[in-house]
């Protein structure tokens, strides 16, 4: 087996954090053996059926032709040619009732990112170290610092350079793994609140400020930047202009942000390409790494039609959450919105496509609030907008690895890594849907096979549905 990949940017959360991860999860103690498995991830070369050694928690051994070397009385699980992949990471996640974090398991996803932190996560990830939770393993955000009239409930409120740093420091003393920054923060504040988070060295990620544009934000140190929307503001033929109105909009409520849309729509159909490559050039220059969360994007382009998709996943959606994706499947559209969302869409899909051939790493993230089933929408979407599968692939696994700086724990399916792994029924290369023809789950060592699965959906559905 050989490296065939290689990759070096900004990491996205402190060594302190980094180093917790492996722990987050009690490994299943004593060894346990894959045979037969065909190994599929971002950097080995394993063409031939391998068995794969796994002992507390970690692989110990990869072994590939007739006679590897297993420990004694070993379970054995015989995979029949199977692929195993690792363990999928969603790189946005918003999430407020623990009852629905057993979705991303049974959807292959091991690890999340949540974008904006509340108190009750830290309680999460403690029950998780502890064994009183079946849950992917988490990075936390902290709670989402916005302006003075915070769009999202729970927001910390910063309106001058004081507040801002005081917010640093009361988020990295609360054990946040970065800061979660949003839209309204003010120019001040939102200076104060970079040297803050250099001075503190807590990194920072999220939406793009309206005082500030992409360049600024890449150069001074952003980790990510979620969605497309300065992206796609930065090549638009008008980009001084356009911004310039964004960075002076009042916006008071959620409500009022069309106002930033309509900007951004406007943006979307006056793309140049030089001007848009020289963005993201400088955005791969800087280590900054990209979220686009096409699914909540797609989600959004297809509200009213037969396209949308979670038309069948309302069920897994958080109750409070729900009636956000009820109006978008009953919403009343025109043509001229439809098309208009659609041709957006498009220009965002090619923003994608830009930000790969130009180097910048790419996450996988859903935003859309279906644990688990919306990772793999994401993945088909990142596959349309032109990533090969294995690319695709690679932004849920070996890249989130990258940005938390833990490709020597996480990330593939090699000797030394923590045994969070995959086993799907259909080669991913060849469509990249087969993420979704999972017959086991691997968690720590932990293995659960489709049986334990279909235990594990029952009973998560079951409580689910009481708590309605």
């Amino acid at each position: 087996m050989k490296d065939s990949h290689t990759t070096h940017r900004r990491r996205g959360i402190t060594a302190a954090a980094a180093h917790g991860l492996a722990g987050q999860v009690p490994p299943a103690l004593g060894p346990i053996v894959l045979r037969d498995a065909t190994i599929v991830d971002a950097v080995t070369d394993c063409p031939e059926p391998a068995t794969i050694v796994i002992a507390d928690g970690t692989i110990v051994d990869v072994t590939t032709g007739d006679r590897p070397v297993v420990p004694r009385d070993a379970p054995s699980i015989d995979l029949g040619g199977r692929f195993v992949i690792p363990g999928l990471w969603d790189m946005h996640v918003h999430q407020f009732d623990a009852d629905h974090l057993p979705f991303h398991l049974l959807n292959g996803v091991t690890g999340i990112r949540h974008m904006g932190g509340i108190p009750a996560h830290h309680q999460w990830r403690d029950d998780l170290r502890a064994g009183r939770l079946t849950s992917p393993r988490m990075v936390l955000a902290s709670p989402i610092i916005d302006g003075p009239q915070p769009l999202r409930p729970g927001s910390i409120a910063v309106h001058d350079a004081e507040s801002a740093r005081r917010a640093v420091a009361e988020s990295h003393a609360a054990g946040a793994d970065f800061l979660k920054i949003y839209n309204l923060i003010p120019e001040e504040a939102y200076r104060a609140l970079v040297d803050e988070a250099r001075q503190q060295q807590i990194p920072y990620a999220g939406h793009l400020p309206l005082v500030t544009t992409l360049a600024d934000a890449a150069a001074h140190g952003q980790a990510s930047i979620e969605h497309l929307e300065g992206l796609l503001v930065a090549g638009a033929r008008d980009a001084d202009r356009l911004q310039a109105e964004i960075a002076g909009l009042t916006v008071a409520s959620l409500a009022e942000m069309h106002q930033v849309q309509h900007r951004i729509s406007q943006a979307a159909g006056q793309q140049e390409t030089v001007r848009a490559e020289e963005i993201c050039a400088d955005l791969a220059a800087h280590g900054v790494w990209s979220t686009p969360t096409l699914a909540v994007l797609h989600a959004a382009a297809t509200a009213g039609t037969a396209d949308f998709p979670l038309a069948g996943l309302l069920g897994y959606v958080e109750p409070h959450l729900r009636p956000i994706w009820d109006q978008m499947l009953n919403a009343e559209v025109s043509r001229a919105q439809h098309e208009a969302q659609r041709t957006l869409f498009e220009s965002q899909l090619a923003s994608v496509a830009r930000l790969h051939d130009h180097g910048v790493g790419l996450l996988a993230g859903t935003d859309t609030f279906v644990p688990g089933f919306s990772l793999h929408d994401e993945l088909e979407l990142l596959v349309m907008a032109g990533l090969e599968p294995r690319e695709a692939l690679t932004t849920a696994t070996y890249s989130p690895a990258t940005f938390l700086g833990v490709t020597d724990t996480f990330g593939t399916v090699r000797p030394g890594r923590v045994a969070d792994l995959v086993v799907l029924s259909s080669d991913p290369l060849e469509d990249i849907a087969h993420t979704r023809s999972i017959s086991g789950v691997m968690l720590a060592g932990h293995y659960y096979d489709e049986r334990a699965l279909e235990r594990l959906h029952t009973a998560t559905a079951a409580r689910v549905r009481a708590t309605c």
